[in-house]
Order: structure tokens, then sequence, then C-alpha cells
């Protein structure tokens, strides 16, 4: 039950990081400002956005490797039994 609400969190987490980008490619489309100074800002949110998107993945691994072991120490207990 644990991991099955990680797993949700892991899920709304992307869902709101993508809404992000989404929301700050919008508003640097409709912002008013030269075309220079739009690309600049895109570059600088891409590089925060992946440190963020590294940061995800690391942290979804560390969920899927925690699950994993949880499941081999259960199949070694129904082996024992």
């Amino acid at each position: 039950m644990a991991d099955h609400r990680q797993c949700s969190l892991a899920a709304v987490g992307l869902l709101f990081f993508t809404g992000g980008l989404v929301g700050a490619a919008v508003a640097l489309v409709l912002a008013p400002q030269s075309g220079r100074e739009s690309r600049e800002e895109i570059r600088q949110y891409a590089r925060k956005a992946e440190g963020s998107l590294h940061d995800l993945t690391d942290s979804a691994g560390d969920v899927m490797a925690q699950a994993m072991d949880k499941g081999r120490e259960f199949i070694k207990e129904k082996q024992r039994s």
C-alpha cells in the first residue's frame, strides 16, 4: 500500500512539473520582450528543468530499488515458509 502511494506521489510530481513547463512556455511566448531575451530565459529555464528532471528520475529510481528489495525479501520469506 505504501509503495502505491509513493508511485502516486511521483506521478503527481511529474504532472506538476509538466504543468509548470507548459505554463512557463506559454508565459514566455506571450511576454512583451525581445526574442533574444525570451531565448535566454528559455535557456535558463531549460537548465533548471533539466536539474529538476534528474532529481525526479533519481528519486523514482530509489523508490523502484526499495520496492525491488521488499519484493525480494517477501519472496525469501515465502520460500522459507
